[in-house]
């Protein structure tokens, strides 16, 4: 049986739904602009090259030696859901390449990753000259962006988890550049440097 309404209840009734239909977007609004979360990180004493110097609890890493990319991770552990974002000083550039690893993927023995010849090495990266490097993707691997650091820069990293994205951000301009990643396994905060020294600005 077909419910019959006079007008006055047709009025109220789409009023309503109107409302309703406008509180579920401002719902889905606020979802998708949450608020980022702060992930508050240290470099890892355990998962980077020997060479690496870590000061200022966790806070700091330095190499004064030429000659090899050394890599480091920091703990924690992106969590698997929400946006979360994380930023870097750059007090000395020598070379530095800022982004995520996955650490089961890393033979942290060798402590050297061969990010240029080929995928499936285990990181999202952005090197300082503007080149980013893809874990999955050949198209992006090794491939030149407008997004270059220099001394003093402080970089923000952006992993939305749920795009599936991550965001690099040069504050104090409009710059950026994201690319996509794959998120089906634990990712890390990560560095590679050569002749630099990092801060984490928690």
């Amino acid at each position: 049986m077909i419910a019959s309404y006079n007008q006055s209840e047709w009025t109220q009734f789409f009023n309503t739904n109107k409302e309703d239909k406008m509180q579920q977007n401002i719902t889905d609004i606020n979802i998708y602009f949450e608020d980022v979360n702060p992930l508050k990180i240290y470099f890892s004493n355990i998962n980077k090259h020997p060479k690496l110097k870590i000061s200022q609890d966790g806070q700091i890493v330095i190499d004064s030696s030429l000659g090899s990319k050394k890599f480091i991770a920091c703990d924690p552990v992106i969590p698997s859901k929400g946006i979360y974002q994380f930023t870097f000083l750059i007090n000395q550039l020598g070379a530095v390449y800022i982004g995520i690893c996955i650490l089961d993927k890393i033979n942290i023995e060798k402590y050297y990753l061969d990010i240029w010849s080929k995928i499936n090495h285990g990181t999202y990266l952005l090197c300082n000259d503007g080149f980013v490097f893809s874990n999955h993707s050949q198209q992006v691997n090794k491939v030149e962006t407008h997004l270059k650091f220099q001394q003093n820069d402080k970089i923000t990293v952006e992993v939305n988890q749920e795009a599936k994205t991550i965001t690099w951000k040069k504050l104090g301009t409009n710059e950026f550049f994201t690319m996509q990643i794959q998120n089906d396994q634990n990712l890390y905060p990560c560095l590679i440097i050569e002749s630099s020294q990092m801060t984490i600005l928690n």
